[in-house]
């Protein structure tokens, strides 16, 4: 205080003339975990700014380049989606492992990644815009005879504008019933999907829609979707790194078919970009131009599938016909196994009657494994099959053994037997 003697006590208070700020109490830094959670929560919620904030201060504070940094928020969006706090390696009970089961049958398969490749011009979106439309119906396609439960399509044109799809869309007859597109279009105010965190949280939850009735979802190019985004396609490490999160994140959880539509390397035999694109997914196929004389036949093309886990490989020459795709092979229709069953009981049946098949019968089908045998054994017992289970005389099911229907019989008799012999039991007098 200051002495005042106007001031009855003598002194006076004044204030202190330096300037005493307030000490600013900084908040604790995020461990990386926090900021981890933060950054997945901003892209959930679409706020850009906060986003785009955190992730800068993750490559500062903990020196991440942006492409690690979005493996870490690929495992945490993983873990989000899933029943399980964390992935570890380890025993996996083989009871609980689902069978692979075809989308459409002989192409696409449920809870998997696949590879489409092919030169420019050699028809990978047409022969997609075909598969789409008969899926759509629930349809076999172009060799396959076998109906799948209907399903419809969502593209995404990472390449360019829409315009380069819209051409295959109108040939092959296609419509907002069967497919919905996402792609750039500047009149409409829309830009194309790249791979990054906001965008497949956007995709998934599009692809959770059970009204929309999803099965197939289709990347059109690997190249463009992973344009600007941190990974190279050309890298064997993000390839791995891009089809174990599709199928973690889309694929299994899903049961949706993921098509990645790749180039022709510049080998001129296999895809573009890493090798591993071809490896790491269940289904390779490349699209080939068909030759007579060195000169390409602009009216088929030539199918190769390189790797199938249930058919194994297949070749043959397709083409375009009136809207649909049809076999230009005579004897393609009948070179799958579910056909090809048919085809060799029912001419066994027409030779000699026969209407029950063994197993071991069924494993002299020429040109297909014993693992394409069985499966297709299962296939023919559902409904719309060929077989119904053998039964003995008391009722129960015997392994290994198959009837067939009556309305598959060439050689039918007026009424169906009974093919278990009934044993006539004498009565008491």
């Amino acid at each position: 205080g200051h002495y005042c003697k106007n001031s009855p006590q003598g002194l006076i208070n004044f204030p202190d003339t330096e300037d005493q700020s307030e000490t600013s109490i900084e908040p604790p830094k995020r461990k990386r975990s926090e900021l981890l959670r933060d950054l997945l929560k901003a892209a959930k919620s679409g706020d850009s700014d906060q986003y785009f904030e955190d992730f800068a201060e993750m490559e500062m504070r903990f020196r991440r380049r942006p492409e690690l940094i979005t493996t870490d928020l690929l495992n945490e969006l993983r873990n989000d989606y899933s029943n399980f706090k964390s992935f570890t390696v380890g025993e996996v009970d083989m009871t609980k492992v689902a069978d692979l089961e075809y989308l459409l049958e002989g192409f696409l398969v449920k809870g998997e990644n696949h590879q489409f490749y092919g030169g420019a011009g050699a028809g990978k979106t047409s022969l997609l815009s075909g598969m789409i439309k008969a899926g759509f119906h629930g349809k076999g396609f172009l060799n396959q005879t076998k109906h799948r439960e209907p399903f419809r399509t969502l593209w995404l044109a990472c390449d360019g504008s829409t315009s380069r799809f819209k051409t295959s869309y109108v040939d092959v007859g296609l419509s907002p019933k069967m497919v919905d597109v996402w792609g750039g279009d500047i009149q409409q105010g829309r830009t194309n999907f790249k791979f990054t965190i906001p965008h497949l949280i956007k995709l998934r939850k599009q692809l959770e829609s059970n009204e929309k009735n999803y099965g197939l979802c289709v990347f059109d190019s690997v190249k463009g979707m992973l344009a600007n985004s941190g990974f190279k396609y050309t890298e064997n490490e993000h390839a791995e790194l891009i089809c174990q999160y599709l199928r973690e994140i889309i694929a299994e959880p899903l049961g949706i078919a993921v098509v990645l539509i790749n180039h022709m390397g510049a080998d001129g035999a296999s895809a573009s970009g890493a090798k591993r694109w071809g490896e790491a997914v269940a289904i390779n196929t490349e699209v080939q131009p068909c030759k007579d004389k060195n000169e390409e036949d602009h009216q088929q093309r030539k199918l190769c599938i390189w790797k199938d886990p249930i058919n194994g490989r297949q070749f043959f020459n397709y083409k375009f016909d009136n809207g649909f795709f049809k076999p230009s092979d005579t004897h393609a229709a009948v070179r799958n196994c579910y056909d090809a069953m048919k085809h060799y009981v029912q001419q066994i049946n027409f030779k000699n009657g026969t209407t029950v098949f063994t197993r071991q019968d069924l494993l002299n089908i020429p040109d297909f494994k014993r693992t394409q045998v069985d499966r297709n054994i299962s296939e023919h017992l559902k409904r719309g099959g060929i077989f119904r289970p053998f039964k003995n005389a008391k009722g129960k099911e015997v392994r290994g053994k198959f009837v067939l229907k009556l309305e598959f019989r060439l050689s039918k008799p007026e009424k169906e037997p009974d093919p278990i012999p009934q044993v006539k039991i004498p009565t008491m007098v």
